[in-house]
């Protein structure tokens, strides 16, 4: 992974940690610290900062900035502001300095004291609240078979500190990369900006377990607190709780136990476990299998039909377009009520109905969402599935920031992170500076790699395109995703040769597909927009029928939204062409998104960047009768 940023001359990953008015400044970690929280930036904000930060006081013009940061490449006034933006957000929230602006000049950062270098003598300012790390227990029980056991009770210890308090807990796709010798508490902190972490043993024997718990505080490596626990399996739930209420209370915070599920047979929770475990390479119908076993056997097992509803949907949404789908689809919400019956507290409940509903049921997908984030307000999960819904009606900028969010609750999985690069709304360069900088975007490169190369492409960035495609060519594509990737990569090409008999085969494709399933697949209309097909886009979506995002599950597949998702609309660099144009507003008719903004007041971010009055043909296409809603 590249340490620089190309189009700049600043190594981050070089700079030393600076205090900054009574801030810490951390440049490699792209992160400002100080006594009332910190923030994350990205990269290309903390490119500035650390500019204006240099400057000692003196003012830094834009011409400057735009030659330290930008590696002197013509850039747009926006982007110049947004940084400056971001920056004066921080001190909103954090003191520390000001930016002021120089008229006709440029800015001047002030700091509320000295700006020094790393000293010894230099003290990080404590963090706001505790950010709490669950690590996987070590499997004691002498049989490698039983990790899956070990991993399943701290993930259920992890799950039940995060609903059952206020503290805020890193997610397991990051805090289990952490195993062995990676278990010191310095290694865990630096890596997760996390304050305390959570770690023990796990040693089964037959109906019996030990569990051995310590909290352990990062910064000074001082054990807070530990216990060890000898109970039944049948305790399991109770035990769980118990250990997360001294957690809770080692750092002061108060805890409300989780729903009384009573005693758990034995059987049905190691089935449960079993179910959930990623490992495995059982399929949907075989977990399904396992989960109505466990619940059989533990009918009050609440997190058990959670996890039945899930992989129920998975079974459900493969027999899509059957008679049998519509049966399928009510027997997850069997288990989704039976669930939330026993345990009314569970978000995870709301957002899998959310998945259930019709694509073009704005309006109730959205508070389902926010219902869940009401429930479960530290769930990761809960954000990220809210941020993918703002990303798909246009509200990006919401989106981002309940991305990020997710993202700093589990920094090292690409779940959280991906959808960063996938939401922002910020320039070219910034975006590419973020995937630069992400070692987990590269560790997904099977996917997101593609995403940025096509990026690249959109944007006319031919050296970078080349090295992100040969990159991701060289990695290893699960072959559900090949199809992705040859068509996404045989567009760039073409776009990059100007291949107008490639556009033509598109354009063509397109009509094919409108001949035989009577829609077109969003990502497709975009690349024949941006290929500058935009009459014959738009006279195809004209034709175009959108019916499925209207029926109950409908909408969900790659026949409707493509393979990159039905967000893909309302980005700027990949659908600037279509969104520029005042008939952008008859697809979002068509799609249900004209009539869900109408009436929620709720417009997308496009809507104050586009050179014709949005909202006016938003009422133009609703006067027409265009506007269609669930």
């Amino acid at each position: 992974m590249r340490a620089a940023d190309p189009a700049s001359g600043i190594d981050l990953a070089r700079e030393p940690d600076f205090q900054l008015g009574g801030l810490l400044i951390r440049p490699s970690a792209c992160r400002v610290v100080g006594v009332r929280g910190e923030q994350r930036l990205e990269r290309k904000v903390m490119e500035v900062l650390l500019t204006l930060a240099r400057s000692a006081g003196a003012t830094v013009s834009r011409e400057q900035l735009i030659e330290a940061c930008w590696g002197g490449r013509a850039v747009s006034d926006d982007a110049v502001n947004r940084c400056i933006s971001v920056i004066r957000r921080i001190t909103d929230a954090l003191g520390g300095f000001t930016v002021q602006t120089v008229a006709r000049v440029g800015y001047q950062l002030s700091a509320d004291g000295p700006v020094r270098g790393n000293e010894e003598d230099a003290v990080l300012p404590p963090p706001k609240e505790p950010l709490l790390a669950v690590l996987a227990f070590d499997n004691l029980s002498g049989d490698p078979e039983m990790t899956y056991f070990s991993d399943g009770v701290s993930e259920e210890i992890q799950e039940t500190v995060a609903r059952g308090s206020a503290l805020k807990v890193i997610g397991k796709a990051s805090s289990f990369q952490f195993r062995g010798a990676d278990k010191a508490a310095s290694n865990v902190g630096a890596a997760l900006n996390a304050t305390h972490i959570l770690d023990g043993s796990v040693r089964r024997s037959g109906q019996r377990v030990r569990i051995s718990a310590q909290l352990v505080e990062c910064a000074r490596s001082t054990t807070l607190w530990s216990n060890r626990f000898d109970r039944d399996l049948t305790d399991i739930f109770a035990l769980q709780d118990e250990i997360a209420a001294e957690v809770a209370g080692a750092l002061k915070t108060a805890f409300a136990p989780s729903g009384d599920a009573g005693a758990v047979d034995p059987g049905a929770y190691d089935l449960y476990l079993k179910a959930r475990d990623e490992r495995t390479l059982l399929g949907a119908a075989e977990r399904v299998e396992m989960l109505e076993r466990a619940v059989a056997l533990a009918p009050g097992f609440a997190l058990a039909w959670v996890e039945l509803a899930n992989w129920r949907s998975s079974l459900a949404y493969g027999k899509r377009g059957s008679h049998a789908f519509a049966s399928g689809l009510d027997e997850v919400r069997a288990a989704l009520d039976v669930a939330e019956r026993l345990d009314p507290v569970l978000g995870v409940t709301r957002f899998h109905r959310a998945l259930l509903e019709p694509y073009a049921a704005y309006a109730r997908r959205e508070a389902l969402c926010r219902e869940a984030l009401a429930v479960t307000p530290g769930d990761a999960n809960c954000m990220t599935g809210m941020s993918r819904f703002l990303g798909y009606v246009g509200r990006r900028g919401e989106a981002f920031a309940l991305a990020e969010e997710a993202a700093v609750l589990d920094p090292l999985s690409p779940r959280f992170e991906i959808p960063c690069l996938w939401l922002s709304e910020a320039d070219y360069q910034t975006r590419m500076a973020r995937y630069d900088a992400s070692r987990v975007l590269w560790a997904a490169e099977f996917e997101f790699g593609v995403f940025a190369a096509w990026l690249a492409a959109c944007a006319g960035d031919w050296p970078r395109y080349g090295a992100l495609a040969r990159r991701a060519r060289a990695q290893p594509f699960p072959k559900t995703l090949a199809r992705l990737m040859r068509e996404t990569f045989e567009f760039c090409e073409a776009l990059r040769d100007g291949d107008d008999a490639h556009f033509d085969r598109l354009v063509g494709g397109m009509e094919d597909g409108l001949a035989r399933t009577g829609t077109v697949r969003l990502d497709t209309a975009a690349r024949t927009a941006q290929a500058g097909r935009i009459e014959e886009t738009f006279a195809t979506l004209a034709r175009a029928s959108f019916d499925a995002a209207f029926e109950p599950g409908g909408g969900w597949d790659g026949g409707l939204l493509g393979g990159w998702g039905g967000g893909v609309i309302f980005d700027r660099i990949l659908n600037g062409a279509m969104i520029r144009d005042p008939r952008f507003l008859q697809l979002c008719a068509k799609l249900g998104l004209a009539r869900y903004w109408l009436d929620s007041g709720s417009w997308p971010d496009c809507a104050d960047a586009v050179p014709y009055d949005f909202r006016a043909e938003a009422q133009k296409v609703a006067a027409a009768g265009l506007a269609r809603h669930v």
